[in-house]
C-alpha cells in the first residue's frame, strides 16, 4: 500500500519502505483470487493461453548473461513451448523471438559476432517479424552504444544508446516506488486507483 506521506513526491525523496500491494480478482466463475498486481496480470495471461487451442512456440536468443530462468518460467507458466537459439539458421526459422540481455554492450556484440548470429538476427528483425528485445536485446539494435565507444550494433535504429542523464534527488537508473497515472483503461490496471504506487523494474 502506499504511504499517503510519499504520495506525489519525487523518487528518491520517500525514504519509507512499501509493502507490495494486495489485489483481489474475481474469474466469471466466482472463484477469487489475491496476489499483488504483477502476480494477477501473470494469472489473467496464463488462463488466456491455456484456453487457446494451440500453445504457441517461443524462441530465446540466450548470449550467456541474461536473467533466462526467470523469462523461461514466466513462458511456461504463459503456456507456451520455449527453445534456445544456438545456430543462426535457429533464428531464421524462429516464429517469435525473444532476446533477453543483461551485462556490456560491447561484449555482448562480441559474442553475437563469435557465433554468427548478427546477419541471422538482422534479417529476422528487418523482415518485421516477432521480437521482443529486453535490455541489451533492445539496445543492440541501435547503432552503437555511450557505454563501449566504438563497438558496432545491429544498427537497425538510428541513434546511439546513451545514459540517463543525472538529475538531483533522482536515482539512475530509475527503480523502486512510483506512483501511477493511468492514461487510457486497461483490464490489467483492475483495482489500481489513480495515484497508487507500483513498483518499477
Amino acid at each position: 500500500t502506499e504511504d499517503p506521506a510519499c504520495r506525489g513526491r519525487p523518487f528518491g525523496h520517500c525514504s519509507r519502505t512499501h509493502t507490495p500491494r494486495v489485489l483481489e480478482y474475481t474469474w466469471q466463475s466466482g472463484e477469487s483470487v489475491r496476489g499483488t498486481v504483477l502476480g494477477l496480470v501473470l494469472v489473467r495471461l496464463a488462463s488466456r493461453a491455456r484456453r487457446s487451442p494451440r500453445r504457441m512456440k517461443i524462441s530465446v536468443l540466450d548470449y550467456g548473461a541474461g536473467n533466462v530462468r526467470s523469462l523461461h518460467n514466466a513462458l511456461v507458466a504463459l503456456g507456451c513451448e520455449v527453445d534456445y537459439i544456438t545456430t543462426a539458421e535457429q533464428i531464421a526459422e524462429a516464429p517469435a523471438l525473444i532476446f533477453p540481455g543483461v551485462g556490456a554492450f560491447g561484449r555482448c556484440m562480441e559474442v553475437l559476432e563469435s557465433r554468427g548470429w548478427i546477419e541471422a538476427l538482422k534479417a529476422y528483425v528487418q523482415a518485421d517479424r516477432p521480437y521482443l528485445g529486453i535490455c541489451l536485446g533492445m539496445q543492440t539494435l541501435f547503432e552503437g552504444s555511450e557505454e563501449s565507444p566504438g563497438v558496432a550494433g545491429l544498427g537497425l535504429i538510428p541513434g546511439v544508446v546513451g545514459r540517463f542523464p543525472a538529475a538531483e534527488g533522482r536515482s539512475v537508473p530509475q527503480i523502486g516506488w512510483n506512483g501511477l497515472r493511468k492514461q487510457r483503461p486497461d483490464g490489467l490496471l483492475e483495482g489500481i486507483e489513480e495515484g497508487d504506487a507500483v513498483y518499477f523494474v
